[in-house]
């Protein structure tokens, strides 16, 4: 993995090393006085309005490349997603699921629920996938996760852990919530960049 050994132990310990697979995306993270304001530009993430300033700050790529490379990390993403998952299962937890942007992904599970601090971002998801009772809205904190231990078939955390204070934390009750050899999808911004290990 592309993170540091102390999470990747982390990782391993609340895990267990056979069931630990999780990539990674490669963006740098950079202090923002050393961003040159004058390429730099401010945007929302999906395009769903987060922030009205956005939710972002992009350089030195023009709108036109930031746009492009969002829609290539999500394809990167879509596809990681399906190699990964397990073919179906009752019941999945999405973790930081946001406004719902993957959870199409996890069409073979019976139920969906979607888990966010963010109710307005819950809120967009609805919009988007409906109230089935294929889906659950929960907004929750994850460090006080509101389910039964060990109920869910899969878990997944795209672009969740980077926003966690204490990330050993957040995993260790996301963990307690997997049934037996049921896999976390786990993918995180990493703080190295791919030119820092070429």
């Amino acid at each position: 993995p592309l993170t540091s050994p102390a999470l990747a132990a982390d990782l391993q310990q609340f895990l267990g090393g056979p069931h630990l697979y999780f990539y990674d995306a490669l963006a740098p993270i950079v202090e923002y006085e050393s961003v040159d304001l004058t390429i730099a530009f401010r945007a929302s993430r999906y395009g769903r309005g987060e922030v009205l300033a956005g939710d972002y700050l992009n350089c030195p790529l023009t709108r036109d490349e930031y746009d492009n490379f969002v829609a290539e990390l999500v394809k990167a993403e879509r596809i990681a997603l399906r190699k990964l998952l397990p073919r179906g299962g009752q019941l999945c937890l999405e973790v930081g699921a946001g406004a719902g942007r993957l959870t199409d992904e996890l069409q073979a599970f019976g139920r969906v629920v979607l888990l966010d601090y963010s109710r307005t971002q819950l809120q967009q998801a609805q919009a988007r996938l409906g109230r089935s009772a294929r889906y659950i809205y929960v907004a929750a904190n994850v460090y006080q996760l509101p389910f039964v231990p060990r109920q869910f078939d899969c878990v997944t955390m795209v672009r969740v852990l980077h926003h966690m204070a204490d990330a050993p934390a957040a995993l260790a009750g996301v963990a307690a919530l997997l049934r037996p050899a049921a896999p976390l999808l786990l993918e995180f911004a990493s703080k190295l960049h791919v030119k820092a290990i070429a």
